[in-house]
């Protein structure tokens, strides 16, 4: 467990470094993900998500980087356990 949380610091770095050196940083989603070991969490039900558009190119991105460094595993989204931050400009009045 506390092994999952110094691995996913270390991918958080290196796909941002990823992504600069790739020239793809995003500058409408900013997105941090945490790789977890299947066993060492809880389960949860798989949830139908429809994820907009510029989410998917941004989890397309990591998932490119992660198989790169680690061919062969699996990733599966845990949406169940995921959070999203809005944050929006009004104009005044």
């Amino acid at each position: 467990m506390f092994r999952d949380f110094e691995t996913s610091k270390e991918f958080a770095s290196g796909f941002k470094n990823y992504l600069t050196a790739s020239n793809c940083l995003n500058s409408v989603v900013e997105m941090n993900v945490s790789v977890l070991t299947i066993g060492n969490w809880p389960s949860y039900p798989k949830m139908d998500i429809i994820y907009p558009q510029v989410l998917l190119s941004s989890m397309s991105q990591f998932e490119h980087f992660y198989m790169e460094k680690h061919a062969g595993r699996k990733l599966s989204w845990q949406s169940y356990v995921g959070q999203c931050l809005v944050a929006a400009r009004f104009k005044p009045g």
